[in-house]
């Protein structure tokens, strides 16, 4: 089978099951390298923030095996998930925003490798920007939040890329620009407690954004007021009031409820043998497991 017919076979057996997909030729991991490195050579992201939160992409192909050919970038719409935590008699309901859970990462790569292996065609994931493989190929636009925006899903989805030798299909790479809808919209600039948000430029002052500080497990900075946190983790406030999210139907499923014993279990845990196997198994449920230190802070900075 001719290898172009093979590509239009994978575009259509993910877009079938609700995953669209872009891809381009390997080659541009040398632009994704630039398009990142440029905001720091001009001393838009700090030194110490590109350590942290980007040393573990690999954008050169050496850092793969010889021979791969194309990006795949996909895209799978997910829910914020619904949490509720009882406590001292109270509910609390707190979201967590899509791209935490892993699930259709493993749907995604199945169908991959269903469609090419058969033909002799390898593939691996990519440690790549995906956010912005995503904008350059076509497959989302960027928000004036930072947050990319997909067609039918809004931002409510989540990003995977994969490398594979299969030759790529069509090869399109396109120029940043924001949203047209964003132009003459400040809804979520107004609505950022922390002011990350800017008129000036698209990219976030990301020390600024509150998903940045309740990502790590350091104490929150004084600056930052209780009453901003609302969600479990990450942030849902510039999404939640984002004009292109109001027309996606929002119907968290499967909402996990932590009782009131589990609940206090959980925010007295010094380690993870303190934790319940309920606790374990619901942290599971939301691929959070492996941060709950960082939930647990969290949860206390909530409640």
């Amino acid at each position: 089978m001719e290898t172009g017919t093979i590509m239009n076979q994978l575009e259509k057996n993910l877009k079938d099951q609700g995953f669209p997909v872009t891809t381009c030729h390997i080659k541009h991991l040398d632009d994704l390298k630039r398009d990142l490195e440029t905001p720091l050579k001009r001393g838009l992201i700090g030194d110490d923030f590109f350590r942290e939160r980007l040393s573990y992409l690999k954008l050169s192909p050496h850092d793969y095996r010889e021979g791969l050919k194309t990006i795949i970038i996909t895209a799978a719409s997910q829910q914020p998930q619904e949490t509720i935590f009882y406590h001292r008699g109270k509910k609390y309901r707190y979201l967590v925003p899509p791209t935490y859970s892993v699930k259709t990462d493993k749907l995604v790569e199945k169908i991959i490798i269903d469609t090419i292996a058969p033909h002799n065609y390898a593939i691996l994931p990519a440690f790549i920007p995906s956010k912005i493989a995503a904008v350059r190929t076509g497959l989302a636009k960027y928000g004036r939040n930072n947050i990319t925006y997909c067609n039918g899903m809004g931002s409510y989805f989540r990003l995977k890329a994969f490398l594979t030798d299969l030759p790529p299909g069509d090869d399109q790479w396109y120029e940043f620009e924001l949203m047209p809808q964003c132009k003459n919209c400040n809804a979520c600039l107004q609505s950022c407690p922390t002011g990350a948000i800017t008129t000036e430029r698209v990219l976030l002052q990301a020390t600024r954004c509150l998903t940045y500080h309740n990502e790590r497990i350091d104490d929150f900075p004084p600056w930052i007021d209780k009453s901003w946190h609302n969600s479990l983790i990450g942030c849902m406030q510039c999404q939640s009031v984002c004009p292109m999210n109001s027309k996606i139907d929002i119907h968290p499923d499967n909402t996990l409820e932590f009782m009131e014993e589990e609940t206090q279990e959980f925010l007295n845990a010094k380690n993870e043998a303190d934790l319940p196997v309920s606790v374990i198994s619901k942290l599971e449920d939301l691929s959070l497991y492996e941060d709950w230190p960082l939930l647990v802070r969290n949860l206390k900075a909530m409640l």
